[in-house]
């Protein structure tokens, strides 16, 4: 009997080689299980930022290190950038696209 170990478990099961890109919401929330490599956030209960009342945003740094994780592909990168627009590793990207939803 051979075993798998968790973290290739969950990464295989959050991020599937032929999956094509995913809507920005599910994008988020996979991209809040890494750190942020721009900003103190580093867990399940922190974005990098929020507010009361809008929609909580994420630095692209985020991103970059949840596809470095394998918890989204390039695929969903690409979506997020897109998104973004012109951007470095401070832009923020928000889980709910401001001025409407997604």
């Amino acid at each position: 009997m051979t075993s798998t170990p968790a973290t290739t478990t969950a990464t295989a099961a959050a991020a599937p080689p032929s999956a094509g890109p995913r809507t920005l919401h599910p994008i988020c929330e996979l991209a809040r299980l890494a750190a942020c490599g721009y900003c103190p956030a580093d867990g399940l209960d922190r974005p990098c930022t929020s507010s009361e009342t809008g929609p909580e945003g994420y630095h692209v740094a985020r991103f970059a290190a949840a596809m470095r994780r394998g918890l989204i592909t390039g695929a969903d990168l690409t979506v997020v950038l897109e998104t973004a627009g012109a951007f470095t590793n401070a832009t923020l990207v928000y889980d709910v696209p401001l001025g409407g939803a997604q």
